[in-house]
């Protein structure tokens, strides 16, 4: 499992939809599980790229309660059928290997027994992970106090092969005392608890709740890291009079030669960014927005030390004001997002928003892929051979009928590549053919080598001249080297 699983009681998911994007942004989780949904039983809900299986709970009463799991759309799951009356809904998801996600939302004034939660236990096929707002108080997971609800889950973990992921940290703030409480709690199969780690989130995210991360417990390794180069911040002038320095004296350019001397000019007079990913901000993201949160965080932090009336005021405070700028926010840059589109804007760009709106990417990584009709493969090999296999099925010849393959043998003339040498398309290529080409090179992103058009387009002329003369040779011989071939 490499990536997150988050539980959170959101205190209304409606009511706090800004943070729970915000949320998404931050962590991308693969799956996301709620307690205290609010929806109505019926309620339209949905999530752009996210599937949803939900259990509201159904009372005649204004909307309360209810249980939640968010799955990005690429992870294929099914839904676990629980017989139960308490709130729970469940999945087993492939992340590659096969689990089981419980979410579950116990309500305070709810009458919970033992034999209450294991009845849902015995139901869920192992390993699992079980996650949720249990409103159970024990010492055993960091609460001051024990309450009947806390020993039936202590009896629960004593009797059963399920082992509690939690440390021992709040992860509730009373919205009137401000007093602390751990009560989000988060177990799983024995069998898979040395592989997780869980943690609370910084933020509340507007509610009373913290946000709980379930992750794979690993160290972090040395993985490599994306590199890109700042050319809106390159110095190009230094750039074109280190290249000069480095050929100047050199009586023979090779390719090797140019591209360790653009790579070295690169690095002395580019900025490289990269480092840890950074994710996309909502569009209605701005400073202000990102002030707001800072000083709401900086004023939890300040009260959870030292947890006065003055401080908790001081909280609140910054709570409603980052609440208040990112609703209006979002409201304006929906306004101004769909104004922009007129009666004549090009059907390309319409199209691109219409996309937009729905969440749609044209540049999606097949993780899963079912073969066979029923298995389902998360390796990136079998993914590739499987599918070139298919397609490569579907153009094989075999499909064509007798009389088509007659034809096609009858009308298929192999090319005759003998001639004259002579011909304007075998001319070696002129310097002017050479700049009109980078002139009109579209920005792409480099290859290994790191090289891109915008370096070449900013080379000097002599090496340029240098550059077509081997551009020449490789067209001529046909013998492209193993540095030209990385591109």
């Amino acid at each position: 499992m490499d990536e997150a699983i988050i539980h959170w009681n959101c205190n209304g998911i409606i009511h706090h939809l800004c943070e729970f994007k915000l949320l998404l942004q931050e962590k991308d989780p693969f799956c996301v599980c709620l307690q205290e949904t609010h929806l109505r039983p019926g309620q339209p809900y949905s999530l752009r790229n996210y599937s949803i299986v939900r259990k509201d709970l159904n009372t005649g009463q204004r909307a309360h309660g209810g249980v939640a799991i968010i799955i990005k759309e690429h992870f294929p799951f099914n839904q676990i059928q629980v017989n139960t009356p308490l709130q729970v809904v469940a999945i087993q998801i492939l992340i590659p290997i096969k689990i089981t996600i419980c979410s579950i939302y116990l309500a305070p004034d709810e009458q919970v027994h033992t034999a209450n939660i294991w009845n849902v236990v015995r139901q869920l096929p192992t390993p699992f992970i079980i996650v949720g707002d249990f409103n159970a108080h024990n010492p055993l997971w960091g609460s001051t106090r024990l309450d009947n609800r806390g020993e039936a889950v202590e009896n629960l973990l004593e009797s059963r092969d399920i082992t509690l992921l939690n440390n021992g940290s709040a992860t509730h703030i009373a919205a009137r005392s401000g007093a602390f409480s751990a009560i989000d709690l988060a177990i799983s199969s024995s069998a898979i608890s040395d592989m997780l780690r869980w943690t609370v989130l910084e933020d509340l995210y507007n509610s009373d709740h913290y946000p709980c991360e379930v992750k794979k417990n690993t160290a972090k390794t040395n993985q490599q890291i994306s590199r890109y180069w700042i050319l809106s911040r390159a110095n190009w002038e230094q750039f074109e009079n280190k290249v000069l320095m480095a050929v100047e004296g050199q009586f023979e350019v090779s390719i090797e030669l140019i591209t360790n001397i653009i790579q070295q000019a690169a690095n002395e007079s580019i900025p490289i960014g990269g480092g840890e990913t950074m994710r996309r901000r909502v569009p209605w993201w701005n400073a202000e927005i990102a002030t707001a949160i800072k000083e709401k965080k900086r004023a939890l932090h300040v009260y959870k030390r030292v947890p006065v009336v003055e401080n908790l005021i001081v909280y609140k405070r910054a709570r409603a004001r980052s609440r208040r700028l990112m609703l209006d926010s979002r409201r304006k840059s929906w306004t101004e997002y769909v104004s922009s589109l007129m009666t004549d804007s090009p059907p390309s760009e319409v199209w691109n928003k219409v996309r937009a709106i729905k969440g749609r990417s044209s540049h999606r990584q097949i993780t899963h892929l079912r073969t066979n009709g029923a298995d389902i493969t998360t390796n990136s090999m079998e993914i590739a051979n499987t599918m070139v296999q298919y397609f490569a099925n579907i153009s094989s010849t075999e499909n064509y009928s007798a009389d088509f393959k007659l034809i096609k043998l009858e009308r298929e003339v192999a090319l005759n590549f003998e001639g004259d040498n002579d011909l304007a398309y075998n001319a070696p290529f002129q310097f002017f053919e050479l700049e009109e080409a980078l002139k009109y090179a579209k920005k792409s992103a480099p290859g290994p080598d790191m090289i891109n058009y915008q370096m070449i387009q900013h080379l000097p002329a002599r090496v340029k001249q240098a550059l077509l003369a081997i551009y020449n040779k490789l067209w001529q011989e046909g013998d492209y080297p193993t540095v030209g071939n990385q591109r």
